[in-house]
């Protein structure tokens, strides 16, 4: 099976012995850790899923799979619907 490694640049990596950053009470994890897998997780399954898939609605998954996301980290669910339906903003 092949293997996928990505590099990804952080400025401070997460550790068990990293500062939490303040409280925002946007997002709720008890670890930064755990959430942090389960995103990188989340996002491999979904590149699996169009790989095996090709002519599945990338788009249609990718919005599924970022409301998800969000839910995850403490967004409630209609709040968490609404971010993951807007149109993502143009790049030049």
């Amino acid at each position: 099976m092949p293997r996928l490694v990505t590099r990804v640049p952080c400025p401070r990596p997460v550790t068990r012995g990293s500062p939490r950053p303040p409280a925002s009470g946007r997002f709720a994890f008890p670890s930064a850790e755990i959430a942090l897998s389960a995103l990188g997780g989340s996002l491999l399954a979904l590149l699996d899923l169009h790989l095996a898939q090709p002519d599945a609605n990338g788009d249609e998954a990718a919005a599924a799979m970022a409301e998800m996301m969000l839910r995850m980290l403490g967004v409630p669910a209609d709040e968490a619907l609404d971010i993951a339906d807007r149109p993502l903003p143009a790049h030049d």
